[in-house]
């Protein structure tokens, strides 16, 4: 039986679906990933980001992140501790479902990572301090 689509339901589960969907999670984390091994190559960061960024994963969302990322500019947007809120209500709602949500697993853990060391008041892009650090 499916249930009514209604505001409060939506708001609920409509939107993070979407979100989860959408892959910001995991596109985030992942970018993340590729700018801290960038900065441990010889690779000149500036010309393999542009690469990331105009080339097919190059969405407006990775552009944007990218640009805070390689910046350091972690001015909230949309703060770390929201998006560890919005992966895990993914991940509750796949369990009651009796579904496993592998990436959503995974960048969970490169977000609380990112929290512990200080970034949950800051924009989400900061998931990649972390990584930079080892």
């Amino acid at each position: 039986m499916t249930a009514p689509v209604t505001p409060t339901r939506f708001h609920q589960v409509g939107w993070r679906v979407m979100a989860y969907a959408a892959g910001t999670h995991y596109r985030t984390a992942s970018l993340a990933e590729a700018i801290a091994l960038i900065e441990r190559t010889d690779l000149d960061p500036a010309k393999a980001v542009e690469v990331l960024t105009t080339g097919a994963p190059g969405s407006p969302l990775v552009k944007t992140l990218s640009q805070r990322m390689m910046s350091r500019d972690f001015t909230p947007n949309f703060l770390l501790k929201l998006m560890m809120k919005d992966v895990k209500y993914a991940i509750n709602e796949a369990e009651a479902k009796s579904m496993h949500l592998a990436t959503a697993a995974t960048t969970l853990d490169l977000l609380e990572r990112a929290a512990k060391a200080g970034n949950s008041e800051k924009d989400f892009s900061s998931v990649v301090e972390p990584m930079r650090r080892g």
